[in-house]
């Protein structure tokens, strides 16, 4: 994963390493729980079309989230294995983020 230069600090890049995954995954949850929100600002948006609420404005932050979160497995958690022992519910969050980007 991280090469290390020197072997006699190797517990400090696997630290690094740990940090890095972490900050990720974080991001992954941050983005879904963003769009997930943001979605229902958009419904309520489209219940009531007589309200002052901007549905362009609240849809482009949940294009935004969608795409930053498949961005996120894409390119950190599927090239380094993370996903293979993902729980089920990290693939529905996926999926969730998928279906949202394909239907608007």
């Amino acid at each position: 994963m991280f090469a290390c230069a020197d072997p006699s600090r190797s517990a400090l890049c696997r630290d690094d390493e740990w940090a890095i995954t972490r900050n990720h995954q974080r991001d992954f949850y941050y983005h879904y729980y963003r769009l997930f929100l943001l979605s229902f600002a958009i419904q309520h948006a489209l219940d009531t079309p007589e309200g002052q609420m901007e549905l362009p404005s609240w849809s482009s932050l949940c294009f935004a989230s969608a795409n930053a979160l498949i961005t996120v497995a894409r390119d950190y958690l599927g090239p380094r294995g993370i996903l293979r022992f993902g729980m089920d519910s990290t693939f529905v969050y996926l999926s969730y983020a998928a279906t949202f980007l394909l239907s608007k």
